[in-house]
């Protein structure tokens, strides 16, 4: 497995591993409250970590991709690259991507919110991959009208609302494939996953 899938494999365990514990705490199962005033320091050292890891190990070439880290502070910024990767622990995201051969790419926050606005932007040809993830806060997400799209968004505890399709309370999901998804030669695979907060998709 490639270092970059590594990574976010372990990410995604971690983030599974949070959000069971929290689960556990509010049943009444075990007291997370003390463990998280003493060791959340621990994650934003590790988080750190992984950054300066991603800066020093995967180069991106800008007209390419956009890759991008920030631990403290929000982000707005439009982007013309084909594919963005982009972190972020402490502050909201609001990006604009304006690519006409978007390729996807992956976009994580901790606490902030995140806005993603695809409405200008053209897929690439091929099957392409754009995953969001977030912690705390709220997530939307702008579409361009008639694109074709394959769309999986969920919550751990939260609201999603896709398209007036709208799924609230515990683990809330929403499945939704555009009509010509399987026939267009241009189609991007979205994979939408807040733990706290509400999701919502626009087109």
């Amino acid at each position: 497995m490639p270092k970059k899938d590594t990574g976010r494999l372990l990410w995604g365990i971690l983030l599974i591993a949070i959000g069971v514990m929290f689960l556990l705490d509010y049943s009444g199962a075990i007291e997370f409250g003390s463990f998280v005033r003493t060791w959340w320091p621990a994650l934003l050292i590790i988080w750190g970590a992984y950054l300066l890891k991603r800066r020093f190990s995967w180069p991106a070439a800008p007209e390419v991709a956009a890759s991008t880290q920030t631990v403290f502070g929000d982000r707005k910024d439009q982007i013309a690259a084909d594919q963005v990767e982009h972190a972020n622990v402490f502050g909201n995201v609001d990006l604009a991507l304006a690519s006409q051969n978007l390729k996807g790419g992956s976009v994580s926050t901790v606490f902030g919110d995140c806005r993603l606005d695809l409405s200008r932007s053209r897929w690439a040809e091929g099957e392409n991959t754009l995953t969001v993830s977030g912690v705390f806060g709220n997530m939307v997400l702008a579409l361009p009208a008639g694109a074709a799209f394959s769309l999986s968004a969920n919550t751990f505890l939260g609201t999603v609302r896709v398209q007036g399709n709208q799924q609230s309370g515990f683990s809330p999901t929403v499945v939704l494939e555009s009509p010509d998804y399987a026939a267009s030669p241009r189609k991007l695979r979205i994979r939408l996953s807040q733990v706290f907060g509400e999701v919502e998709v626009r087109q």
